[in-house]
């Protein structure tokens, strides 16, 4: 028999990965929704099919094993028919101490009993996806000429399958990789790429392309540029919920590949203290944020959380008595009382859309990237005539981001007027809050910590909540470079980032913010290791 939803959600009751209340609450939203009780939970708290079997899995006692963990002992694939590993979705791991580890997807099945009665030795179960299982056992299975194909997949119903997925899981992008026999999927999620693992053929898997082009109204005919489209995905039972896409397609060896970001347009947008700035950091950049005009800019690479910073500073000063006007490209998130423009395209360039804010009299504007000479240009321009403007680069580091203007363009004394600040961050994952582990500090961390005294530092373990991974979200670092006049005068005579950042009042680096977070339980030594000790 296979494992019954009730004992699934008792499993999850049990583990805690769920109250009872909230249970019961759900089950009455299913009824009354007509949907079953296992979709209700996994949307309204937003979490995979796969931690209800992980919870009964825990409860049980047997390990659960991922997709890259999945291995096939080919010698004792030999010893049983190929129709019957495939019929009960088995999978040998290997033997050790005269005992098999062989994977299910079912430890409840009948006649399981029996295969280990023909093996003739003890068997100790481990349960995977059954998923992952099939696609190892086709990959073992091919020597001894066994058609194991499954049924062809309809396009459509992949696809909302492999988007419900991204997003319980809480993924950003999804990586759709064609491969000489099938396909390859992944989701980035907390930064990670996370297979995920489908049983699809070339074609199933062409089809599934084409499907994604046609929602994102691209050009399916064309299969040797790059294209870029998107559309809009509804989360089922998701309370109205609303996921807009990115998509973009470039042509590869066995196919296109796609890569789709998730763009929540509806999430609630954070505050400032939400997003882990310190203390003094905060107070001064809620400061700097409320000065009537200059230029604030936010660095760092693609994906490290600036639009997130540059949002929540415009929701900290949007008051009916400011007008706020933004160039985005695209709009990732929508803010109620502030006039939001899509960039893109040869009609709307952002140095373009610059021009015409500056003729409906805007108080703030944000400008989602500095592409450009001519964008940077009107920016600052706009920035010495009674506008605050923010904005974001690709650089480096916080001091960076004046050589930065100046090699697109600026002129040194256009950037030492208007410049009042800089923020460079990186994302780092964060512990998970439910198993994360104290400890002391070895010597070595205590030095790399720069602490002369014994101090206490976390580990991630794994649990059901962060689906084994230690981790539960991420949190930003932040290196912060404020300009006074001192700084200013540096700028013009071109000093050294180095001479900057020792006149810079309240400087923060990256690696003191991430040290202070470490310390505080919020990250891990190694995560800060990441992204600060390997480029010292």
């Amino acid at each position: 028999m296979a494992i019954a939803a009730n004992q699934l959600v008792s499993a999850a009751i049990s583990q805690g990965l769920i109250d009872a209340e909230t249970v019961e609450t759900l089950r009455r939203n299913a009824r009354r929704e007509h949907v079953t009780l296992l979709d209700a939970i996994t949307t309204r708290q937003q979490f995979p099919m796969l931690s209800l079997y992980q919870a009964w899995a825990a409860e049980q006692g047997i390990a659960y094993i991922t997709s890259r963990d999945l291995q096939c002992d080919t010698q004792l694939l030999l010893k049983l028919p190929p129709a019957l590993w495939v019929r009960k979705q088995l999978l040998p791991q290997g033997q050790q101490d005269g005992r098999i580890r062989m994977a299910t997807s079912d430890p409840m099945q009948f006649g399981l009993q029996s295969v280990e009665d023909k093996l003739g030795m003890p068997v100790d179960w481990v349960m995977a996806e059954s998923v992952a299982i099939m696609l190892q056992l086709k990959q073992a299975l091919t020597q001894f000429d066994f058609d194991a194909l499954s049924e062809p997949i309809d396009p459509t119903v992949s696809l909302d399958l492999i988007m419900r997925e991204a997003w319980l899981r809480r993924a950003s992008d999804i990586h759709i990789e064609p491969l000489e026999q099938g396909i390859w999927i992944r989701f980035r999620v907390d930064g990670q790429l996370q297979d995920f693992p489908v049983d699809m053929s070339v074609t199933d898997a062409t089809g599934l392309v084409s499907r994604i082009k046609v929602l994102a109204e691209m050009d399916i005919a064309e299969q040797r540029e790059p294209q870029d489209g998107g559309f809009e995905y509804h989360p089922p039972m998701a309370m109205q919920q609303r996921v807009e896409t990115r998509i973009a397609t470039v042509p590869t060896r066995w196919g296109e590949k796609v890569t789709i970001r998730l763009l929540n347009g509806q999430q609630t947008i954070m505050g400032l203290t939400d997003l882990g700035f310190s203390q003094k950091a905060l107070n001064c950049f809620s400061k700097t944020i409320r000065l009537p005009y200059g230029m604030i800019l936010l660095t760092g690479p693609t994906g490290s959380g600036k639009s997130t910073t540059l949002y929540a500073a415009l929701k900290e000063i949007n008051t009916p008595d400011i007008n706020i006007m933004t160039v985005e490209d695209p709009i990732e998130s929508y803010l109620t009382g502030i006039s939001q423009v899509q960039a893109g395209g040869q009609k709307l360039s952002f140095a373009q859309t610059l021009r015409s804010f500056l003729r409906h009299d805007p108080d703030v504007m944000m400008v989602g990237e500095i592409r450009d000479d001519e964008t940077a240009d009107v920016a600052m321009k706009a920035a010495m005539t009674g506008h605050l403007v923010f904005s974001t680069l690709h650089t480096n580091s916080a001091a960076s981001a004046v050589t930065r203007l100046v090699n697109i363009g600026c002129e040194r004394f256009l950037v030492s007027d208007t410049l009042l600040g800089v923020v460079a961050q990186r994302l780092v994952k964060r512990l998970c809050q439910h198993c994360k582990h104290s400890r002391v500090a070895t010597e070595a961390e205590q030095v790399q910590m720069q602490q002369a005294h014994d101090v206490s530092l976390y580990d991630a373990v794994g649990c059901l909540h962060c689906q084994g991974t230690g981790y539960s979200g991420r949190v930003a670092l932040f290196e912060t470079l404020w300009v006074n006049k001192a700084v200013q005068h540096l700028i013009a005579q071109q000093a050294t980032e180095a001479a900057l950042i020792a006149a810079a009042p309240d400087y923060q680096s990256l690696l003191d913010d991430g040290l202070e977070k470490v310390l505080t339980g919020i990250t891990t030594l190694s995560e800060v290791e990441k992204v600060t000790f390997a480029s010292h």
